[in-house]
């Protein structure tokens, strides 16, 4: 019986430490003897875009030297800094912040700028940008078009050229005293 129970108890011991080693050991093919590739499980892949959701919504106020840029920015619960590019084509070349230009939380936040010092009947194109740590994410592109300034009416033409012949009949009054005529 003493040795019944020396016998399970070298098992165990066996066994135990077979269990201890087997992780700490790499693992061999049976065939060549060579270490198995370790295979590690496939990252998850989330793009800026699943991070955070831009929109670009049209410009208002339109006039002939200014506009309102407008869009929309859900930083999915992270924080994140958001802004306008803004040009006369899609390369844009111009950036501006908005207001607010900082925005946080799970719902989407609108935002607007104030773009001034346009020129008249010009197309400008424009989209959201915003930016977090994981990077930026733009929105899609929107364009507008300045005004242009009014034509003169008929009424407003047939004012000018009275104040013209007015400027041009006093020149010659003045004149025509200096003169003594």
């Amino acid at each position: 019986m003493k040795q019944t129970m020396k016998t399970r108890f070298h098992i165990s011991f066996v066994l135990a430490a077979l269990l201890f080693l087997i992780p700490l050991t790499p693992l061999t093919s049976l065939a060549s003897g060579s270490p198995l590739p370790v295979v590690s499980p496939s990252p998850i892949h989330v793009t800026l875009q699943d991070a955070m959701i831009q929109e670009t919504t049209a410009a208002s106020g339109i006039g002939m030297n200014s506009a309102i840029l407008n869009g929309t920015a859900n930083p999915m619960n992270t924080s994140a800094t958001v802004f306008f590019e803004w040009g006369l084509t899609t390369a844009y070349g111009s950036t501006l912040a908005a207001s607010p230009s900082n925005v946080t939380g799970n719902t989407p936040v609108a935002v607007s700028a104030n773009l001034t010092g346009l020129a008249p009947g010009a197309t400008y194109h424009f989209r959201i940008g915003a930016t977090n740590p994981c990077g930026t994410a733009y929105g899609a592109d929107q364009s507008f078009s300045t005004s242009v300034p009014p034509v003169p009416t008929l009424s407003q033409w047939g004012l000018i050229a009275l104040g013209v012949l007015l400027v041009i009949t006093a020149t010659v009054s003045i004149q025509k005293w200096r003169v003594g005529v």
